[in-house]
């Protein structure tokens, strides 16, 4: 690490690292939040994140420094904070909106300035991969950058995500993914072997390994936590629940918000489903261990995640799940063992599920401790010392003379 002298001799100041996210706590970007959080206290973080339309009291350490760039007047500043983030913001602008011709440079200008200072610049999502990659180009700091979900599934169908993909494995040192299915997956797109993309997933916080046990004999009540957009599937979700009986007393509780909530109140309206659905909005971090608490099992729809958190947070808490059956929960939960699998967008098939789960006595209970067992030992305490490690290969790496 290029640790240099600060305060007379043998005194080492701390490692520099500049954090590039279109997203950060407490508006969104909570698990960029919780690895920053859990870095080790030698390393030293300035955040650089856009502004939104109010002033915010951004959740930092004594370690962490965060600057917003703004990118116009107060009331443009929407790319970022809202349901989805970014990729979601340009899909329902049908292009890309005069906002982005201000948003591009003054986040390149930001980055620019702050890795002048930095050791390392830790890039998050594929789009700020890219602009910390010129930066560090410019300024000669290494660059890594994590790949979360969104961007990856954004590249298999896009040239210019493909493109953004690419960009970052050229001006990158290192390409990070937080799961083994979604390595394997930008590995394909990228055409490069999946050694060169290290996997460093998540961690899970402490509260959701204190939640206690599911309390047998009681009906069966079901939860979706997520943002409310068409990926996530909810509409698929309560076609599945209309399709059980009144009489078995089986409620879900949705918490989220997004531009599908209309939709999705109108759908959970319908005489089937009226008095069984309860839309709670969105819930701080915080509060999501203490909802889990309150429900058996979570239901998990998606069409494409990278290593989806909230299956990895149920399951800490020994919560049933029923989930579908992408590539990014494959690598989390093995049918009738762990959890119940379906395949997406087959409410007929998420609704057997769910009769499964009535009638096989103890299966809840049996599933929930399964998963909890599965997923201990991942804590952000381990996520950080990994990224620290990271960056201390990455920069050895710099260090290191050619060969004679």
């Amino acid at each position: 690490m290029r640790q240099i002298d600060q305060q007379g001799p043998g005194a080492l100041r701390p490692l520099r690292v500049v954090v590039v996210t279109t997203g950060f706590p407490p508006l969104s970007g909570i698990f960029v939040g919780q690895m920053v959080a859990h870095l080790p206290p030698n390393i030293r973080v300035q955040i650089v994140t856009p502004c939104a339309q109010e002033d915010v009291q951004w959740q930092a350490g004594d370690r962490v420094l965060v600057r917003c760039f703004r990118y116009g007047p107060r009331r443009w500043q929407t790319l970022a904070y809202q349901p989805g983030g970014l990729p979601e913001a340009l899909r329902r602008s049908g292009g890309l909106p005069i906002v982005l011709v201000l948003f591009l440079p003054a986040f390149f200008v930001a980055v620019l300035r702050a890795a002048r200072q930095a050791d390392l610049i830790h890039a998050n999502w594929s789009a700020p991969g890219v602009i910390a990659g010129l930066a560090g180009s410019l300024t000669g700091t290494p660059v890594v950058t994590t790949l979360r979900g969104t961007d990856v599934r954004l590249a298999e169908g896009s040239r210019l995500w493909r493109f953004l993909l690419k960009t970052c494995l050229l001006l990158n040192q290192r390409l990070v993914t937080v799961g083994e299915a979604l390595r394997d997956q930008v590995a394909g797109i990228l055409r490069v072997a999946p050694g060169r993309i290290a996997v460093i997933p998540n961690g899970v916080a402490p509260a959701f390994f204190a939640v206690p046990s599911i309390a047998p004999g009681q009906c069966l009540r079901l939860i979706c936590i997520g943002v409310l957009i068409p990926g996530k599937g909810v509409a698929s979700i309560l076609a599945a629940f209309a399709q059980l009986e009144p009489a078995l007393g089986v409620e879900l509780t949705l918490v989220g918000d997004g531009p599908e909530r209309p939709r999705l109140e109108a759908l959970g309206a319908a005489p089937s489903l009226a008095g069984r659905v309860h839309f709670v909005g969105t819930l701080a971090p915080a509060e999501i261990p203490g909802v889990l608490a309150r429900h058996d099992v979570l239901v998990f729809a998606s069409r494409s995640e990278g290593r989806p958190n909230v299956v990895v947070e149920a399951m800490a808490a020994g919560r049933a799940v029923v989930a579908s059956a992408i590539p990014g929960v494959l690598e989390l939960v093995r049918d009738g063992e762990n959890g119940l699998l379906f395949e997406p967008d087959e409410p007929a098939a998420l609704a057997a599920q769910l009769r499964r789960l009535i009638n096989e006595p103890g299966l809840v209970e049996r599933l929930g401790e399964a998963g909890r067992a599965g997923v201990q030992g991942l804590t952000w305490e381990r996520t950080g010392m990994n990224y620290a490690n990271l960056y201390r290969e990455v920069l050895a790496a710099r260090r290191r003379p050619c060969a004679g």
